[in-house]
């Protein structure tokens, strides 16, 4: 028999009289093929109360760091030490600085760390933790108690590999400190402490000093291009070393460091090097050279009395 098809008629209520072949094109189905293109679906949207809460929890930390971040980054927590480890990289005036920290607080040995100067194919380096070292030595403190923690030409990580040079320079002398504190620029701080502990844990508690230049500008750190940068960088720095462990797979003082050449100006047969085997009346001259990471002049060049 024959198949018609019919129309829909006024008055009508429900689906006409079709098919079923046409039904089930109509309602999207064949056999084995389903051709569905719309769907109905129930969606959740927030009310206007709720979308202020949201943007307030995205906000508010954001909020916070903006206004507060730097005086968390610019933390000194000072701990009863006999250790304390200066951040060559600093400046002269910031270890002149900790020259100072070492006689009012009566530490027994201060660690110098530092990588070289300049890039890899300047020929003028020279090394951040030997020209500390000197300094500290022309301020009186007593040369067997200053130790060289030097780091190599490290390009990456670079505090890391003075945590674990510092560690392994302590361990050479048999020196096992149940606490110690880092010295360091403003809003490294965090950063060096948080590292430091991850290397010298769990026998040792790691302090932290931070310490401002004089020339810093007053003020919030967004007035300042260079505060802003410093802000900006260890604000990522001090995230990838919390959340990702800054990319290392182990924090073991036992890691190769990144020394990987004999130290600007050293010698074999000297461990002071053919700078250190001079004169011991050499002294760091008082002039501007190359400035730092942190924007402040060091003071390099040797000169005989």
């Amino acid at each position: 028999m024959r198949e018609t098809f019919h129309t829909k008629t006024a008055g009508t209520s429900g689906v006409e009289n079709v098919p079923p072949f046409w039904r089930r094109i109509s309602m999207g189905r064949t056999k084995g093929l389903r051709l569905v293109l719309v769907q109905r679906r129930l969606v959740w949207c927030p009310t206007w109360l709720g979308a202020f809460c949201l943007v307030a929890l995205l906000v508010s930390p954001m909020a916070w760091w903006y206004f507060w971040g730097e005086r968390f980054l610019s933390t000194t927590c000072r701990l009863p030490a006999d250790v304390l480890v200066v951040e060559g990289w600093i400046g002269q005036e910031g270890v002149d600085a900790a020259g100072a920290e070492f006689r009012q607080h009566g530490y027994q040995y201060v660690v110098t760390t530092g990588t070289v100067t300049g890039e890899r194919w300047e020929t003028d380096r020279w090394s951040y933790a030997d020209v500390a070292e000197r300094e500290l030595i022309r301020l009186g403190i007593p040369r067997d108690r200053v130790i060289v923690a030097f780091t190599g030409d490290a390009r990456n990580r670079r505090t890391f590999q003075s945590a674990v040079t510092a560690c392994q320079a302590l361990r050479a002398r048999g020196i096992q400190p149940k606490g110690l504190n880092v010295f360091t620029l403003g809003p490294h701080a965090a950063r060096s402490r948080l590292v430091f502990t991850k290397v010298f844990s769990p026998g040792t508690k790691v302090g932290v000093i931070d310490w401002t230049p004089s020339d810093y500008e007053p003020g919030p750190w967004w007035h300042s291009s260079e505060r802003a940068r410093e802000m900006i960088s260890e604000t990522a720095g001090y995230l990838f070393e919390y959340l990702f462990n800054s990319g290392r797979s182990s924090n073991t003082s036992n890691a190769p460091t990144a020394v990987s050449r004999q130290q600007p100006g050293r010698s074999s047969g000297d461990p002071r090097g053919s700078r250190g085997a001079e004169s011991e009346n050499h002294r760091v001259a008082v002039s501007g050279f190359p400035r730092g990471r942190n924007g402040t002049f060091w003071t390099a060049a040797l000169i005989s009395p």
